[in-house]
């Protein structure tokens, strides 16, 4: 089995996307060129499941006023409560989106290295091993075709960074993301891999779009690597039909947060 190389810079040595200041992907209409802000493929897949994090937005917003108070200040100088609402949302976006971005980057990257033979730091036998272990997880799944693969959603106005796009050893396309949180999160793995699968390919030189990331129905495939038990790693392959019901859901649910039923 082969994988395909990959120049480090094609590896997200910069920010694929252009970005507002609340660092979401600026992306252009597809006819009138008019810079659009879309929602990260990451927030979306939190969609459904973020009522539970209510304690989590507490500390952040605490976080996220020390660290960014020129962000912070508009929350007080909202004249309504809605306004204050949204630079909250705003804020807690920003901050969250940092959050996500340190975790488990460094087994990312070293996957990644591995995976395209770019150069990686030194790693002990153990951090060998271990590495060993999910790059040969991730290689079962058949060729990888493309790593790190920013792509665009118009439909929901999403974009984001998929992990792995590849072909299976039947000949199916697939797309991959690997997890390296300790819980398992089906809801949100299957909203942002069928947000995936509904996306086309961005180039991050051009800022172009290049076409849809597969041209068929894709297997979708998470591989779970907890950090804490490093040894432990799971495939799992996610429905396609069921997905599109949880995006369909979520969609709504987006919509439902955009009406004032007291207009």
């Amino acid at each position: 089995m082969t994988t395909t190389t990959t120049s480090p810079t094609d590896l997200g040595d910069f920010d694929p996307f252009d970005r507002d200041r609340y660092d979401r992907p600026l992306i252009p209409h597809p006819e009138t060129g008019e810079q659009l802000p879309y929602m990260r493929v990451s927030r979306f897949a939190g969609t459904l499941t973020e009522k539970f994090l209510g304690t989590w937005h507490q500390w952040w917003a605490v976080k996220a006023a020390v660290t960014h108070p020129d962000l912070a200040a508009p929350i007080a100088a909202a004249p309504s409560q809605k306004g204050q609402k949204k630079a909250l949302e705003e804020l807690l976006d920003l901050v969250g989106m940092n959050m996500k971005r340190d975790r488990g980057s460094a087994r990312h990257d070293r996957v990644r290295q591995a995976l395209t033979g770019s150069p990686m730091p030194d790693l002990t036998d153990e951090q060998q091993r271990q590495l060993a272990v999910v790059v040969g997880a991730v290689r079962s799944l058949g060729t990888i075709d493309a790593v790190e693969v920013p792509l665009v959603n118009d439909a929901w106005r999403l974009a984001g960074q998929c992990d792995y796009l590849g072909t299976t050893p039947d000949g199916q396309p697939f797309i991959a993301d690997l997890k390296t949180g300790a819980n398992r999160s089906p809801i949100e793995w299957g909203l942002q891999l069928i947000a995936y699968a509904r996306s086309q390919k961005w180039d991050r030189h051009t800022r172009q779009r290049l076409g849809w990331a597969c041209p068929t129905e894709p297997r979708l495939y998470i591989v779970h690597a907890p950090q804490d038990t490093p040894d432990e790693v799971d495939i799992y392959t996610l429905d396609p039909p069921t997905c599109m019901i949880l995006a369909d859901t979520a969609n709504r649910v987006l919509e439902a947060r955009r009406l004032d039923p007291t207009a």
